[in-house]
């Protein structure tokens, strides 16, 4: 899946990536080393736990990231079991 990876604070500067969705994920993982030339730095860092009990510190940056509710936005959601797409059911107000 393509995505866009945006400065907050300087929104000109942005790049374009190209990576997969785990839709069990939490937050999205960028390598520094990409993001540093758009000017998003880290403010702080955080403990995660990988799907294989794996917990490591990483550092925490703001950013925008356009693209990564596609499915959402499409009102669409995963069936893990199936391995498809199935409609999320939007409540009527």
């Amino acid at each position: 899946m393509k995505f866009t990876v945006r400065n907050p604070v300087k929104p000109e500067r942005s790049l374009e990536l190209e990576g997969l969705v785990d839709t069990g994920a939490h937050f999205t993982q960028v390598p520094q080393t990409l993001v540093d030339p758009i000017g998003v730095t880290a403010f702080g860092s955080r403990r995660v736990q990988y799907a294989d009990g794996t917990v490591v510190t990483k550092p925490v940056s703001s950013a925008e990231v356009l693209g990564a509710f596609t499915l959402e936005g499409l009102h669409l959601g995963i069936d893990p079991v199936r391995k498809t797409l199935i409609p999320l059911i939007i409540p009527q107000v």
